[in-house]
């Protein structure tokens, strides 16, 4: 990851949960991938990761618009399942 800003991905070649809530959004007639919005940066000698989850709204359900999570864990590797984990508990 970039130590200088921000680094946008889909995640969808990570294995568990970024492949659980893309079939469960795909369902819900959310068609577009989820975008993963990184930073990785060290925060008084300890390693961060914030994430933020952006979900477009349902072409199928009106009532579901476009929205987001964060959250911040320590590395990459656990941080985007649990943004994945954090917006699948969001959309269901």
């Amino acid at each position: 990851m970039a130590a200088e800003g921000w680094v946008t991905s889909r995640c969808l070649e990570d294995p568990g949960f970024p492949r659980l809530l893309f079939a469960c959004m795909d369902r819900l007639g959310i068609y577009e991938c989820p975008e993963y919005t990184v930073m990785e940066y060290i925060d008084r000698g300890t390693p961060r990761c914030e994430i933020i989850v952006c979900v477009v709204k349902s072409i199928r359900y009106p009532d579901i618009q476009q929205w987001s999570v964060t959250v911040v864990g320590f590395r990459h590797q656990d941080t985007y399942q649990k943004a994945a984990g954090k917006a699948l508990r969001h959309l269901c």
